[in-house]
C-alpha cells in the first residue's frame, strides 16, 4: 500500500499479532481457541470497501485492488462459528 492502513478500517473482531501473514486461512473448515473460546473457521472474508469504517487514509486508497495485485486474493481473515463461548483477552494465545 502507498500509505499506512488504519486496522480498524477492516472492522475485525479479533486482531492476531505474531502469526504469519495469512496463516488463518488454514484453520477454514477446522477449530480453534483463543482464551476460552472455542470455534471453527468458516471461509475467508473479500474485503470491499466500507466508506462509513474508514477512519485514514481517504476512501481513495483501493484495498482491493492493493490485496489482489500484490498476494494474489481479496481476503483480509475469515469468518468463524463460535463452538463454545468464553472470555477472550488482550494476548491471549490462538490454539489450533
Amino acid at each position: 500500500m502507498a500509505a499506512p492502513i488504519d486496522p480498524r478500517r477492516f472492522r475485525a473482531n479479533f486482531y492476531l499479532a505474531g502469526s504469519a501473514p495469512w496463516q488463518e486461512f488454514e484453520w477454514v473448515g477446522r477449530e480453534f481457541q483463543i482464551g476460552d473460546v472455542r470455534l471453527r473457521g468458516v471461509r475467508p472474508i473479500s474485503v470491499a470497501p466500507r466508506p462509513m469504517s474508514i477512519p485514514k487514509p481517504p476512501r481513495a486508497i483501493s484495498t482491493p485492488l492493493a490485496l489482489s495485485e500484490n498476494f494474489g486474493h481479496v481476503n483480509t481473515g475469515i469468518y468463524a462459528d463460535v463452538i463454545e463461548g468464553g472470555t477472550a483477552s488482550v494476548g491471549d494465545a490462538v490454539t489450533v
